[in-house]
């Protein structure tokens, strides 16, 4: 399934939303943007309501911290998966005080033995790691993106978000590990790409999404150059 990516931040009293770029390991959002809510409720004619969606705190995984009225405020009538700057279990436990359904953690942010900790307090997380250049963000010594891949399964981790920071697409050397790695693809194009690879779920641009479906003004600006 396609799973409709976000990137959020607080904007004055709302939630704004864009197209997500990133520079290295960090999520950014594009200077054009749209209200979450409105970008929620257009993607209902592109996804159903068993559909989950990735919202991307851009500014808590910046600050490597939660951002409490982000939290506070995000809500979907989808299931939320809700990627933020968690860093050990007690900012896991933080961030289930929130209307979330699976929190998302970014790997480089944590330890092997704080993700542990954090998987004690709760199985509803799932890990991410951002990938440039074939080569993980990691906190401390330097990984593999197999060993990294292995260390987590070995958690138990059955899913594990990856994101091509790089854009070089090295998927074709996971293919593999269709069933336990979820891709995010930053175009339509890209998907289709890697569906035709084996990838059965794929985190695409929450955007991209709506552009291909709709051509209402208030979401075509956050197209991308």
């Amino acid at each position: 399934m396609d799973i409709p990516t976000v990137p959020v931040r607080i904007g004055g009293e709302n939630i704004l939303a864009s197209h997500m770029v990133f520079s290295g390991a960090s999520p950014a959002m594009t200077e054009n943007t749209v209200g979450f809510g409105v970008l929620m409720s257009s993607l209902s004619n592109v996804c159903t309501k068993d559909i989950p969606i990735l919202a991307v705190d851009v500014d808590g995984i910046r600050k490597k911290d939660i951002i409490p009225e982000l939290l506070r405020k995000i809500r979907t009538k989808h299931e939320l998966w809700y990627m933020t700057g968690i860093r050990n279990a007690g900012d896991a436990m933080d961030a289930f005080h929130g209307d979330i359904n699976k929190l998302v953690i970014p790997y480089h942010l944590t330890s092997d033995t704080l993700l542990r900790e954090i998987v004690e307090i709760s199985d509803s997380c799932i890990p991410a790691l951002f990938v440039e250049r074939g080569e993980p963000y990691v906190r401390g010594k330097k990984k593999s993106l197999r060993n990294c891949i292995k260390t987590l399964t070995n958690m138990n981790f059955r899913k594990i978000l990856i994101f091509d920071v790089s854009g070089d697409n090295a998927w074709d050397d996971l293919r593999d590990l269709v069933d336990t790695v979820i891709p995010y693809a930053p175009s339509i194009e890209d998907a289709d790409a890697l569906r035709k690879i084996g990838f059965g779920d794929v985190l695409v641009s929450a955007v991209k999404l709506y552009q291909r479906a709709s051509e209402r003004s208030e979401v075509r600006s956050c197209m991308t150059p």
